[in-house]
């Protein structure tokens, strides 16, 4: 274990079990960096992490103090990629929540398929909310051993039947992510369109962002009366198929990935066959990471700080959280906007 996550745990657990009351306020980064035997930036990483899960309040000019946690509620979040650098929720949910006076628990799901029997940990603690992003390798079925008592709300994305696994929920929404693609690449005067994504959901499931995504596309393709050329979820095209696509009888002139890094080998295979982006072929991604920026690809904004900020104020009230947040459309050189700013970052 490494010492920074050692000093975070006695000090965590010191808290949560009262060994430090309320109020105390904690020797100075230097000081404590001096008690423990590490460098400054360790302490100071160690604080800012006990501040993201709402157990210290950091008063400028005043010092560090232990928080009242008897008037807080607990929440657990287990996010799909918390070690990400790229991640985009897990910093800006902490802190949202953490400013909003609650304690939390945070965890990604790879974390708890290496090591399961962290699940009996957050199964028996005091727990008030659990925040949960549905990816494919959420197991859903750990749900219903929560207390009834705890709110269990998912959020940004929904891998899974609503039918069979209701629950509250914060999402993005992905059939208008599909019809503003499908509109943008139309409107650079694309016509033989391709969707394809990560293998997320089983194949033919109506239900998850490659079915919504789907249903996007599709009605905004019928609505000029066309249909998609190509439609592939396994998430691996090989280059022969990929160069079918892009020159075969049933050439594409527009693709559209439900995840931005689907679209790198599309960007290759073009230039190696000498086609021009736009002018041959657009590309439009989602934007979950930054390869979409790095070769100016055009891309779906998930918008997670609305999904964050509508989430933490719909949590201040007792009525069923149901919502979706719309995405907006990023123009960039592989479909500009027609007549617009197009955007280079």
């Amino acid at each position: 274990m490494k010492k920074g996550e050692g000093i975070f745990c006695q000090l965590r657990s010191d808290i949560m079990m009262g060994r430090l009351q309320s109020g105390t306020r904690l020797p100075s980064g230097i000081k404590l960096a001096e008690q423990y035997h590490v460098a400054h930036l360790t302490i100071r990483r160690v604080l800012e992490r006990l501040q993201r899960e709402g157990l210290l309040d950091v008063c400028h000019g005043r010092g560090i103090f232990v928080r009242n946690l008897s008037a807080y509620k607990e929440v657990t979040i287990i996010t799909n990629y918390l070690t990400d650098q790229d991640a985009m929720f897990p910093r800006p949910l902490q802190m949202a929540l953490a400013s909003s006076g609650y304690v939390l628990t945070v965890t990604d799901i790879r974390h708890l398929i290496m090591h399961p029997e962290y699940w009996s940990y957050l199964l028996t603690k005091k727990c008030d909310w659990l925040l949960f992003d549905a990816s494919c390798e959420f197991p859903m079925e750990m749900l219903s051993k929560f207390p009834k008592s705890v709110r269990k709300v998912a959020f940004y994305c929904f891998e899974h039947s609503h039918k069979q696994y209701p629950c509250e929920y914060v999402l993005s929404d992905c059939v208008a992510a599909g019809y503003e693609a499908a509109g943008a690449l139309l409107a650079c005067g694309k016509r033989r369109l391709a969707l394809i994504g990560e293998a997320a959901t089983p194949p033919h499931a109506q239900y998850g962002t490659n079915y919504e995504y789907l249903c996007g596309v599709k009605k905004r393709l019928a609505e000029e009366g066309l249909e998609l050329v190509h439609t592939d979820f396994s998430g691996h095209l090989d280059d022969s198929t990929i160069q079918d696509w892009l020159s075969g009888d049933k050439r594409c002139d527009g693709i559209i990935s439900t995840i931005d890094y689907l679209l790198m080998p599309f960007g290759l295979q073009a230039e190696a066959l000498g086609l021009r982006i736009p002018d041959d072929l657009g590309l439009v991604g989602r934007c979950d990471t930054p390869h979409s920026r790095r070769p100016g690809y055009a891309s779906i904004d998930v918008r997670p700080q609305e999904i964050v900020d509508k989430l933490v104020a719909a949590m201040r009230g007792k009525a069923p959280i149901r919502l979706t947040v719309a995405p907006t459309m990023i123009y960039r050189p592989s479909c500009p906007k027609p007549g617009g700013k197009t955007s280079r970052n």
